[in-house]
């Protein structure tokens, strides 16, 4: 074969590679949705520990739930999507709902007696968790550098929690919360595993996890905590709460679409700072110098996980398409 006959081979195969050039407009509104979703998660934070000095966590939850489902509902309606998905994957958004209602009474029982940005932090081994539990269920890769982090992170949550065995500074009732927190993002990650790589429409997610949680909790805070009647003002405040949970999910969920991975990783750890400065301005809350430690350990970590995934990521694709 003569070279004339192999230059219309080498002429393609640039265009075959050919990626086109990021839309720099989307990617940046996806950070600055991320970033805002940082700010309406902190807030909603910050409302749920003030109302926890009122209501029991359990009422603050079924408050959240019931306008989830409203507003999750009103969506389907609005997408003339079906409220309780396909068929075929109800078994599965039913699981998921259940360990949604697990996290939300987890984690609110731990916002009302721990400091702020301390359970903001104790959360954000959610992504490691989720590392790990898909290399357990679905073979994803865990190597020397997840599992270095994974370590990092656990010292990280000893610096913040202070165990009383090494410490011996904080309460039982301290500590109950911390395991409630750590026990919040394990059940968190599990229940994104259980949905993954299932097509499922957010209002729709979104109703079910509320109706759920709605069905289980509402009868659980008659029988095991009192009902206290909420005020005009402090009804407010609890529709608020609803109303931040449901645009912060809403926010990340579109974020995540348009943002690249990695910045969006590192946006989502503004989250941290935000709860630290909320409960330090608002909450008189003044971490210690160990608590900043784990923290920053904590962060850092995670967000050299997610650089690490979206650079691989990237060199795959490119692999995928130099071979093409």
């Amino acid at each position: 074969m003569s070279d004339r006959d192999t230059e219309p081979e080498d002429e393609v195969r640039p265009l075959l590679s050919w990626r086109p050039r990021p839309n720099v407009g989307k990617q940046t509104a996806g950070l600055l949705l991320i970033l805002f979703a940082c700010a309406a998660h902190a807030s909603m934070f910050g409302f749920i520990k003030w109302s926890s000095a009122t209501f029991a966590s359990l009422e603050i939850v079924v408050a959240s739930s019931l306008v989830q489902a409203t507003l999750g509902l009103l969506g389907c309606v609005l997408k003339r999507t079906n409220p309780f998905g396909q068929p075929g994957i109800r078994r599965r958004i039913t699981f998921r709902g259940l360990l949604n209602t697990l996290v939300m009474v987890t984690l609110y029982y731990a916002l009302s007696c721990m400091p702020l940005g301390e359970v903001t932090a104790i959360i954000y081994i959610y992504p490691m968790t989720t590392v790990v539990l898909a290399a357990l269920f679905f073979n994803e890769p865990f190597g020397w550098f997840e599992t270095a982090s994974s370590l990092l992170c656990i010292l990280g949550i000893v610096l913040i929690t202070k165990p009383y065995y090494l410490f011996g500074e904080r309460s039982s009732m301290y500590h109950f919360g911390a395991f409630c927190a750590m026990l919040s993002a394990i059940l968190a990650a599990s229940a994104d595993i259980t949905v993954r790589n299932i097509p499922i429409d957010f209002m729709t997610l979104t109703f079910f996890s509320g109706l759920i949680s709605s069905a289980i909790t509402l009868p659980a805070l008659f029988a095991f905590e009192e009902f206290v009647v909420p005020d005009g003002f402090s009804s407010m405040i609890l529709l608020l709460i609803g109303v931040l949970v449901f645009i912060q999910q809403y926010m990340v969920e579109q974020g995540l679409r348009l943002a690249p991975a990695g910045p969006a990783a590192l946006i989502c750890l503004d989250d941290i700072i935000f709860s630290f400065v909320i409960g330090f301005a608002i909450f008189r809350e003044h971490p210690d110098t160990l608590s900043i430690a784990g923290a920053s350990i904590i962060a850092v970590m995670i967000s050299a996980m997610g650089m690490k995934k979206w650079r691989s990521s990237e060199r795959s694709i490119t692999h995928h398409e130099s071979q093409a």
